[in-house]
């Protein structure tokens, strides 16, 4: 488990951009010209919003006590939060594999 919920405003908008990453690995390249706007005009709110949404849940699975998953996903310990770009990139990796 990550330490994140439903109950967050950017959990279906992560699960969202994850979901795109997995499909379309080349969006993340591109992750604040293409795929926030994207998921913003999908869920009917701002590019910004989106990114503040998506490092609130980043900081939330950081604050969860237990990073085994975490870090299992990330391929290495973490001693700090995943960027933007990595949670997003590392997780679709973690899902198409």
């Amino acid at each position: 488990m990550l330490g994140a919920s439903g109950k967050l405003a950017g959990f279906r908008q992560t699960a969202y951009m994850i979901e795109q990453a997995r499909e379309h690995p080349e969006c993340v390249e591109l992750i604040t010209k293409r795929l926030y706007r994207d998921t913003a005009r999908v869920f009917h709110t701002s590019s910004n919003c989106v990114e503040r949404n998506l490092r609130t849940v980043i900081q939330t699975c950081w604050r969860y006590p237990d990073h085994s998953f975490l870090n299992l996903i990330m391929g290495i310990p973490l001693v700090q939060p995943p960027t933007n770009t990595q949670f997003i990139d590392m997780l679709a990796a973690y899902l198409r594999d």
